[in-house]
Formats: C-alpha cells, structure tokens, sequence
C-alpha cells in the first residue's frame, strides 16, 4: 500500500470514499487539557525536498506541492481550498499512545451529499520532533485501514479495495469498518503503519500572525 499524503493532505481525502478506512458515527476522542498538541502556525510537506516557494510570503501564493495547513492555538486546523481561494475548518482531535490516532470529523458538505456517510475518520501520526515547550514540531503519516487487502496498489473492484481479515477490534457494519473502542483504534493505527511503505511527513513552518482565516 502506497499512502504519500501528509497529515494535511490525508485531510482533505476525507471528501473522498473511506473505502477500507476506519469510521465512526460517534467521537471516540475527546480533547484535554494533556492531549497532543501540534505547534500553532503553518504547516506545509515534508516529503517533497523539490517544492520551492517563499516561506516568508502568503501560502496562499505557494505551488499546491506545500500542501500548507493552519493550527490553530486551540486546536483548529485549517486547510486551503484553491478552487475557492479560502480557508476551511477541519474539526480534528489527537489521542494519547504512540502512533498517535487522528480523528477527522467529517465535512457538512460531505454529509449534505450522503447522509448516511458516517461522522468521524481516523488517520495516524508519529510525533518525530518537539519542541522545549512539548508542542509536536515535524510528524510522519498514514492512512488508518480497517485491515490488509486482497490487492495493493490499484483494485479491481470495490471488493478488492475492502478488507476480508479485519483489524482485531473492527467490526464491519453496512460496509463501514467501526471499531469497537479507542483499544482497536490504537491496534489498527500500529497495524496500518506496518502495511504503508511510504508514509508521508509534515513538518511546522513558522507563525501564521499573517493569515487571515475565514
């Protein structure tokens, strides 16, 4: 399996099919007051060592190689939308352990165009750098699947591209793979690593003072 996005592009994958990938109606994550914190500011690619663009100037003027994304200092992150030219809000919650569980809400828009869709996806981290406030400073990626499946690369078919040996702790449900608690999501985030042969990686840039979010 082949996943290069980084934390910022696997976000807008949420607008896409979670075929195979771990969902949730309800949020298994909660916020607190000592969960993981990326650094407020702009966060671009870390993968793509020939993306070339000002740091000092707007990323809304940077080459859809930066991938740029903004932390907010609570927590928000928002993602630029070059077909509109403006900022939009992703709800994401860090859980504790290590590798990391992201939970993605998914977008209005999204649910708007299938209300059946489910609320919540799930992505993985690695914090890789800190800095000496503790604020996660660089990370690598992956997609969360619910398990291997029969084929990499491209399928075939939508059977292909779901799983038949589910995570332990997954349980498939009108074909959503649901985990039964934050244990599952926390096997299937190890899991997940061990099949991605090339995870992506972001890293922080600098303050985001200069932005003017919607």
């Amino acid at each position: 399996m082949r996943t290069s996005h980084t934390l910022i592009a696997a976000l807008g994958a949420t607008m896409l099919s979670a075929c195979n990938m771990v969902v949730s109606n309800e949020p298994m994550l909660t916020r607190g007051p000592d969960s993981p914190m990326m650094k407020p500011g702009i966060w671009v690619d870390a993968t793509k060592a020939d993306c070339e663009y000002d740091a000092a100037t707007s990323p809304e003027t940077w080459p859809e190689c930066a991938d740029p994304a903004i932390v907010t200092a609570d927590g928000k992150f928002f993602t630029y939308e070059e077909k509109d030219k403006s900022w939009r809000s992703i709800s994401v919650v860090l859980g504790d352990g290590d590798p990391t569980v992201v939970q993605v809400s998914m977008p209005d828009e999204m649910r708007q165009l299938n209300p059946a869709a489910p609320n919540y996806l799930y992505l993985a981290l690695r914090p890789t750098e800190t800095d000496a406030a503790g604020y996660i400073t660089a990370i690598s990626t992956w997609l969360m699947v619910c398990g291997p499946t029969d084929k990499e690369g491209e399928t075939q078919s939508m059977d292909d591209a779901v799983t038949k040996d589910p995570f332990e702790g997954m349980t498939m449900v009108e074909g959503n793979c649901m985990p039964d608690d934050v244990a599952a999501l926390q096997n299937a985030a190890a899991e997940s690593e061990l099949l991605d042969d090339e995870p992506g990686g972001a890293r922080w840039l600098r303050a985001a003072d200069d932005v003017e979010l919607d």
